[in-house]
């Protein structure tokens, strides 16, 4: 039986013009999506532009004070709230993992919430949305297949510097590996398609080539779920985080996709069939 995906994420608040029609045309089975649903891209552009300054310790609020701050987080949300309400509505399975945009307390560098934006949480956002599943180092069966996801994590082999930091990236880097060892048996990894925001470390995928970005030239990939898909190669891995690292690529035997930025309709189409995938880049707008 052949098996239809849609893989996509990076929607940052907007939904591709063409994905409606794809979706249907195609007969899609399924739509991995590897999260950020909110446009918070004025954050992003904020922290690039005050780089230094947010590092030493300013807040947004500090730079655009307090009342244009909320008009930014409310719209960005009921972006991201339009986009999950969207998903939901093709009555197909829905699997999802989030990003570092996404409001969720999985996301284990989020600073303190001072605007009670738990309330708006992801998690809380699809509560009633039948058709869509969170998962975050946990697994979701689709037919014959487990499909396993790890939301946004940031955790690079790369050690931070001051001594308070690293002891806390040492303990989710530690809780992190016990968990993928606990999933990924060769039996589950044959049948198995992992969903990460977080694309391979050390890779065309993960590399930042954005010129704007104060991290130019960096990898900041996972290293750790990288390893365990190296040694027990499931079907198919797809990932997204770095906009730019759009591309497909191998790991073994593994099919490793980002697939870009879906903000601007970039996309992915998987066929599973008997234990074959096929894949190719689209573009939905």
């Amino acid at each position: 039986m052949k098996v239809k995906i849609l893989c996509i994420g990076c929607f940052h608040g907007k939904i591709p013009k063409k994905m409606k029609r794809f979706v249907q045309d195609n007969k899609i089975d399924l739509i991995l999506a590897h999260g950020d649903f909110p446009d918070f891209t004025a954050f992003r552009d904020l922290q690039f532009k005050y780089w230094h300054e947010t590092s030493m310790g300013l807040s947004f609020e500090d730079i655009i004070g307090k009342e244009k701050l909320e008009k930014l987080e409310k719209t960005g949300i009921e972006r991201g709230k339009k986009v999950l309400k969207f998903l939901n509505s093709f009555d197909i399975p829905v699997i999802i993992t989030h990003g570092n945009h996404d409001i969720t307390s999985k996301y284990p560098w989020r600073q303190d919430d001072p605007f009670g934006l738990d309330a708006e949480s992801l998690e809380n956002t699809i509560k009633n949305f039948k058709n869509i599943a969170l998962i975050d180092y946990q697994a979701k069966k689709f037919g014959n297949f487990y499909v396993y996801g790890v939301g946004c994590k940031v955790l690079t082999p790369n050690k931070p510097y001051d001594s308070v930091t690293l002891n806390y990236w040492k303990n989710l880097r530690a809780m992190e590996y016990q968990k993928l060892k606990k999933f990924f048996t060769k039996d589950i990894a044959e049948r198995s398609i992992i969903l990460t925001h977080d694309p391979p470390y050390g890779t065309k995928l993960d590399k930042i080539t954005w010129k704007k970005s104060p991290r130019y030239g960096e990898h900041v990939g996972t290293d750790q779920v990288k390893s365990f898909v190296q040694k027990f190669q499931p079907l198919l891995w797809v990932c997204g985080n770095i906009h730019e690292g759009r591309g497909i690529m191998k790991i073994g035997r593994t099919i490793v996709v980002n697939t870009g930025y879906g903000r601007i309709g970039q996309a992915a189409y998987a066929e599973i069939e008997n234990g074959k995938v096929r894949l190719k880049l689209i573009n939905l707008n």
